[in-house]
């Protein structure tokens, strides 16, 4: 394993972001606190490692690291400095029951989704091989991850409904190239290489 690092494109969030996210969910945490089982069933992603991923490459040789990098150095010099704005907090993705995921969902954005689209593109050009090449990028945030076996133990009328709507919007000025550390407290994330946009 000392030869492979798990990888992933992300765009990091500015720290008043993730702290507002943050305080959204422990608002959301205390609606599962209420309920009759009095234990949420959401595993919270830490304030620190809220981010948007752009495309999950996985476990990937050291080797390939250069490439990837080159990818980023490429495509970062192609897009100037844009925003995003966040339009709700919801269960996630749609249609899934039991959901997996609270999330904020971000607005339809054509730079971020033509970003995404070319991240993909040259990854695959390079031959480097993607977890889960099938999937469509879904623009979101994850805020916590639903533990299956909790939720089912709530009853069905007394699981909180979650949709509320958030109107905040950033700056996105650099796409990073992550490492993902898995560890028994979840994964943690680190930046190893940062490539601004123009």
């Amino acid at each position: 394993m000392l030869n492979y690092k798990r990888i992933f494109f992300a765009i990091n969030l500015p720290e008043e972001i993730k702290e507002k996210l943050e305080n959204e969910g422990k608002e959301i945490n205390k609606l599962f606190l209420k309920t009759s089982q009095g234990v949420s069933p959401i595993r919270w992603v830490e304030k620190k490692n809220l981010h948007i991923t752009l495309l999950f490459i996985g476990r990937t040789e050291k080797s390939k690291l250069k490439d990837i990098f080159e990818v980023a150095d490429k495509i970062s010099a192609k897009y100037s400095k844009f925003s995003l704005k966040l339009l709700n907090i919801c269960y996630g993705p749609k249609n899934y029951t039991p959901p997996r995921l609270i999330w904020a969902e971000i607005e339809n954005n054509k730079i971020l989704a033509e970003l995404a689209r070319e991240i993909k593109d040259e990854i695959s050009k390079n031959n480097i091989s993607q977890k889960n090449p099938e999937n469509d990028f879904k623009p979101h945030i994850t805020i916590g991850r639903i533990k299956a076996w909790q939720w089912r133990a709530i009853e069905p009328e007394e699981r909180p409904k979650i949709n509320k709507e958030i109107t905040l919007e950033f700056p996105v000025k650099s796409i990073d190239v992550m490492e993902s550390k898995l560890k028994r407290s979840g994964a943690e994330y680190n930046k190893l290489a940062s490539f601004s946009l123009k």
